[in-house]
């Protein structure tokens, strides 16, 4: 999915800390000084793009189904 490849935040390996720290209320510029002590740094900006577009149900469900699909092919080999 091309959209998730673009996306700082969705590209990072941290990406599923980072979506429950937003979840749970942690300010983007918490999260950007937190990822920056972890050498991860992305902006508040970013990260507040990232809330806005990628936080939704729909993309949620999106990425769920994408992961789905991957571990699919794993088990397949």
């Amino acid at each position: 999915m091309k959209v998730l490849a673009k996306c700082a935040v969705c590209a990072s390996p941290l990406v599923d800390v980072i979506n429950r720290k937003m979840t749970e209320g942690m300010s983007d510029v918490k999260i950007s000084t937190w990822l920056k002590a972890e050498n991860s740094y992305i902006s508040r900006i970013t990260l507040g793009n990232h809330k806005r577009q990628h936080l939704t149900v729909e993309h949620m469900n999106a990425r769920k189904e994408v992961a789905r699909k991957v571990q699919d092919r794993k088990s397949t080999r």
